[in-house]
């Protein structure tokens, strides 16, 4: 058999058509709030610390983050190549170290997906120029479907110099929108966006970065934005929730000034204000607490599903704390109870251990004992605050015994266990009891509101039955007296229920107002001894080298414990204290140096 003529050879390569990124497209992305949640995804990976979206109905939506940008070289390689991830093999992000939420590179359909033409503008600093650069590309999604090959679908672009203050970031325009776009919920959005937003970006008054581990930069959170710019605070997904909380407090310690403000959800005013004098070895104290109870209706009205809420609450909850800014570990992790809630939650403690709470809001024995009265029974949970403390410790690489002030260690794994941290987290301590209080307070007044309510209604329908059995001629004169007289009782009682309720409660404010005065003598006058005791320490060395001034020592050492035990007597009674002074202070016992008396002793020690 004749051998038959070859008439070609060759090579060929694959070719792809270009309704492959329609179908790619379609394939993976199928409704417009998953595009969308991908391109946040996107701005995530890249480090971005901010993401907006802009949504103007039929027209645009536009998607703005300030991450790292696309370099030209980059563009190239990842977003215009097809079929290959750039984030293969990549498990965190550059610059934070984020775990990568991205995957497939279906940011590049979903902008397909939402709409017909895209304009993207990214600035970066590009190492190939050694300057930063402004790339704009505009992609006409509807020209890829026109040609088989898609290898000949050009995408035009221009490369600028950008400013040297320019920021940094990727910007998506997606115009002529398709008609699944045109249903885009933003609710669907925001909740399906929280498992990558942080709450205490957007709690923290001012930010900074400092170098972390392997060369990263410490991750200051990540925050999402919904909605034009003159709608800042109420666009933020994160700070919505927090500003849904049920109880906030504000701690602020200037010197020896601090104030406490306890804010209930949609009041501007405090819901009560605490000003005190401290002996403060801290320094200056900023702290923001929010608190979300398990409870039903603290979600709800929110653009986000509550119960996502919810659970985005307990994955971020904690106090965090920070020094100069920067996060001090471990505070504020789910594994840390610094603040000692968890475990007075599980044995169910029944006293504050604040200076704060028990100066101020101290309790009778009565709401001590009561399971429904005792407000510490209430104490919010460490999966249910989100807030953060901030701080200015002093820094040293050696810590000596009896350093004071708050100091971090040298690994900057938390601070030392001293005086001025003990008073740091009694003072933090104070604001989450005041909350627990506040929210025990505010039960109470709806339980009032709502018993001076029932009480109205009974006396309305008790007058509405009365008038229908007089004006009824059925029934006969001795019956009305009595159906009316038993009517009366009834109204009788409930009003005698509601006076002794009345002056229970009575009873008690004045058992708790007077715990504030045994506070108050208890907190003022140790200080006032303390000073008379340092004085008396300075006359007994004065009076080794003055030997007349022996007996005005021995003299103002009496006075000193008589006026001792007067105060322990008196907070003893006031408070109903078992442990009382084993007898009665006379008043002889209760005399004190008068004034003159000290200002003669005082000029003496001068001499």
């Amino acid at each position: 058999m004749a051998k038959q003529a070859e008439l070609e050879r060759g090579t060929l390569s694959f070719t792809i058509e270009s309704r492959i990124l329609r179908e790619l497209g379609e394939r993976l992305v199928k409704q417009p709030e998953v595009a969308v949640i991908e391109l946040i995804k996107n701005a995530y990976d890249a480090d971005a610390t901010v993401c907006n979206i802009n949504y103007e109905p039929g027209e645009a939506i536009i998607i703005a983050d300030n991450g790292g940008g696309m370099t030209l070289k980059r563009f190239a390689t990842s977003w215009m190549r097809i079929g290959t991830s750039s984030k293969e093999g990549v498990n965190v992000s550059a610059k934070f170290g984020r775990l990568i939420t991205g995957e497939k590179g279906i940011g590049r359909f979903a902008v397909r997906f939402l709409g017909r033409k895209l304009q993207l503008e990214s600035i970066s600093f590009d190492p190939d120029f050694n300057r930063r650069t402004k790339l704009i590309a505009d992609f006409d999604w509807p020209r890829f479907d026109q040609h088989e090959d898609l290898g000949k679908v050009s995408v035009p672009y221009r490369l600028e110099e950008a400013q040297e203050d320019a920021q940094s970031g990727t910007t998506l325009t997606i115009h002529q929108l398709r008609e699944e776009a045109q249903r885009l919920d933003l609710r669907h959005v925001r909740t399906g966006s929280l498992s990558i937003l942080t709450p205490l970006r957007s709690l923290l008054r001012e930010h900074s970065e400092r170098e972390g581990s392997r060369g990263r930069q410490i991750d200051p959170g990540f925050s999402l934005k919904i909605g034009p710019e003159e709608n800042d605070d109420e666009s933020d997904v994160a700070l919505e929730i927090l500003n849904h909380f049920v109880f906030r407090a504000q701690l602020e310690v200037h010197g020896k000034k601090l104030r406490l403000r306890v804010y209930r959800r949609g009041k501007e005013e405090p819901y009560f204000q605490v000003d005190d004098t401290i002996e403060n070895h801290v320094g200056e104290v900023y702290s923001d607490l929010r608190w979300f109870p398990r409870r039903g209706g603290t979600f709800r009205g929110l653009s986000v599903d509550g119960r996502v809420a919810q659970r985005w609450v307990i994955e971020n909850g904690g106090v965090a704390v920070f020094d100069r800014s920067f996060r001090v570990q471990p505070y504020g992790s789910p594994s840390d109870d610094w603040l000692q809630l968890q475990a007075d939650v599980a044995r169910r403690r029944r006293e504050p251990r604040s200076p704060l709470a028990l100066k101020h809001f101290p309790m009778a024995a009565q709401v001590k004992s009561s399971t429904a009265e005792n407000w510490m029974l209430r104490l919010p949970q460490s999966a249910q605050l989100v807030g953060f403390v901030q701080v200015d410790a002093r820094h040293s690489q050696t810590f000596s015994r009896g350093q004071t002030g708050l100091v971090a260690s040298a690994d900057r794994e938390g601070f030392v266990e001293n005086e001025a941290f003990n008073e740091l987290r009694l003072m933090v301590r104070g604001a989450v009891e005041a909350m627990a209080y506040g929210d025990r307070r505010t039960q109470q007044e709806q339980e009032k509101a709502k018993l001076r309510e029932m009480l109205a209604s009974i006396r309305r329908e008790t007058r509405s039955a009365i008038a229908e059995v007089e004006a009824n001629p059925l029934i006969t004169a001795a019956q009305k007296s009595r159906i009316v007289s038993a009517l009366a009782e009834t109204q009788a009682l409930a009003t005698r229920h509601q006076e002794a309720t009345y002056e229970r409660e009575q009873q008690l404010e004045v058992m708790s107002l007077l715990g504030v005065v045994a506070g108050f003598m208890t907190h003022e006058f140790g200080s006032a001894l303390r000073e008379l005791e340092t004085t008396h320490k300075e006359l007994l060395v004065i009076s080794k080298q003055h030997p007349k001034l022996s007996g005005a020592a021995a003299s103002f050492a009496t006075h000193i414990k008589n006026l001792r035990e007067f105060v322990t007597y008196s907070s003893g009674y006031i408070q109903g204290s078992k442990a009382r002074p084993g007898k009665a202070v006379s008043r002889e016992t209760t005399s004190c140096p008068s004034e003159a008396h000290l200002r003669t002793l005082c000029r003496r020690s001068k001499h």
